[in-house]
């Protein structure tokens, strides 16, 4: 009996992986061309995640579905830089692709984010540097 439910459990585990994985959603924020952006960092609900975010490179994480807040943030104080904040609403098991560029308003500068898609990203990822985050979240938790 013991061995029939350990076999079960093995049996179910990955399953309930693959449904897990099912609840979340992924992000891609990808930053090619420009100059250097290291006056910003990429913050998720609140929370650092790329410090700073560098030209030429990609960060990919997981949320929950549902709303999330991405934020760039100005890392030195200036009358010049300014921040911009994105409420995106993502659903379990689809990619999102995010493109940050340098976005000159004057007087000031911002790294704007702004939707694209897997071709758009698929012509350049060669050339990134790649960095996935753990955003240490599960579905349950954003609940």
């Amino acid at each position: 009996m013991i061995l029939w439910l350990t076999l079960l459990l093995s049996i179910g585990a990955p399953y309930q992986k693959e449904a897990q994985k099912k609840e979340m959603a992924t992000v891609i924020v990808y930053h090619q061309r420009g100059y250097s952006s290291t006056r910003f960092d990429l913050w998720l609900d609140n929370i650092p995640l790329a410090k700073p975010l560098r030209r030429n490179s990609s960060v990919t994480f997981q949320v929950p579905a549902g709303e999330i807040s991405l934020l760039t943030k100005v890392r030195v104080k200036s009358p010049f830089l300014r921040n911009n904040h994105y409420l995106i609403n993502v659903e379990a098991g689809n990619t999102y692709y995010l493109k940050a560029d340098l976005e000159y308003v004057f007087p000031a500068t911002r790294l704007s984010l702004e939707v694209s898609n897997s071709q758009e990203y698929a012509k350049v990822e060669a050339r990134l540097e790649k960095i996935v985050i753990s955003t240490g979240r599960s579905s349950k938790e954003h609940d």
